[in-house]
C-alpha cells in the first residue's frame, strides 16, 4: 500500500527490489560514520570503502545529524549517512527523527525527485519499535510543506518488518490527523 502525503508518494519495498540507482540513499550511521554494521557495511563491502573514506571526514556528527556524500558508486546521486547511534551501536533517542527530518530536507532542497530509505535502525543494538516510528515521524517533519520529492521508498525485510513500517505509520497519520 502507498500514501500520499502532500503529493509525496511513500511506500513500503521489499529490500530485494532496491532500485540500482537514484537520487538519495539514506542509511543509518554512528557518529564517527564508521560502516560497520547494517546497510553501511554492506555497501562498504560491495563498492569499496571510498564510501566509508568519504563520509569518515565529515565526522564526528552529533546524533540527528546526516553527512551527505556522492553516492556514484553504489548507484546514487547522493548518500545520506544518517546519525542515529554511537560507537556502540545503540540507538540515541530523538536521533531518528531529527535525522530523518533532515536528510529529507537535504533532499527537498537537492531537487530529489525519488529518497530510498533503510530502516534506521539496521544494525542497531535493540528493539526496533521506537525507532521505527522516530524514523517515520521524521519523514513526515520533513514532507510538512509541499516538496519536488515524487517517491520516499522505505526498504523492509520480511512480513513482520514491513507490518511494523505500516501500523506504525497508520497511528502517526491518525495521530496527525486528531
Amino acid at each position: 500500500m502507498a500514501f500520499r502525503i502532500l503529493g509525496t508518494r511513500v511506500v513500503w519495498l521489499a529490500e530485494g527490489e532496491r532500485p540500482p540507482a537514484g537520487d538519495v540513499l539514506v542509511i543509518p550511521a554512528n557518529d564517527h560514520l564508521w560502516m560497520l554494521s547494517g546497510p553501511g557495511l554492506d555497501l562498504k563491502k560491495a563498492h569499496g570503502k571510498e564510501i566509508e573514506i568519504e563520509a569518515v571526514r565529515q565526522g564526528p556528527l552529533e546524533a540527528g545529524r546526516v553527512a551527505v556524500t556522492p553516492g556514484a558508486l553504489c548507484g546514487y546521486r547522493w548518500l545520506h549517512h544518517a546519525v542515529v547511534m554511537g560507537k556502540d551501536m545503540a540507538w540515541v533517542e530523538g536521533a531518528g527523527r531529527a535525522a530523518a527530518r533532515e536528510s529529507i530536507g537535504i533532499a527537498r532542497r537537492s531537487s530529489a525527485a525519488a529518497v530510498v530509505v533503510y530502516p534506521l535502525y539496521r544494525g542497531v543494538h535493540g528493539r526496533h519499535e521506537v525507532p521505527a516510528r522516530e524514523m517515520l515521524a521524521g519523514i513526515l517533519d520533513g514532507l510538512g510543506d509541499v516538496s519536488g520529492i515524487k517517491t520516499i521508498s522505505v526498504l523492509y525485510q520480511g512480513a513482520d518488518e514491513k507490518a511494523l513500517l505500516h501500523e506504525t505509520f497508520l497511528h502517526l497519520l491518525a495521530a496527525s490527523s486528531g
